[in-house]
């Protein structure tokens, strides 16, 4: 939508969303229709045109999030940023 009424280079339309969003969260729908968190990624500066998104938490078999990131992974996410 941002490509179809907008003159900037794709290049830097990728730069200014992945400025722009922090956290991406993906929730998935089980067979019985409940939904739940499946994942929680911390989205990084972009090179170029390419997205760089760094998983924070990851739901193994539905059975709840489980961290694999670092304390000062999680803190540098965490950290306010003005």
């Amino acid at each position: 939508m941002v490509m179809a009424g907008s003159n900037l280079p794709y290049d830097a339309i990728v730069t200014q969303l992945s400025m722009g969003i922090d956290l991406i969260i993906h929730i998935s729908r089980s067979r019985e229709g409940r939904r739940y968190i499946d994942e929680i990624c911390s989205v990084l500066p972009s090179e170029g045109h390419e997205y760089k998104l760094k998983t924070l938490y990851i739901n193994k078999g539905g059975q709840g999030l489980e961290r694999i990131c670092s304390d000062e992974e999680l803190k540098s996410v965490m950290a306010y940023k003005a």
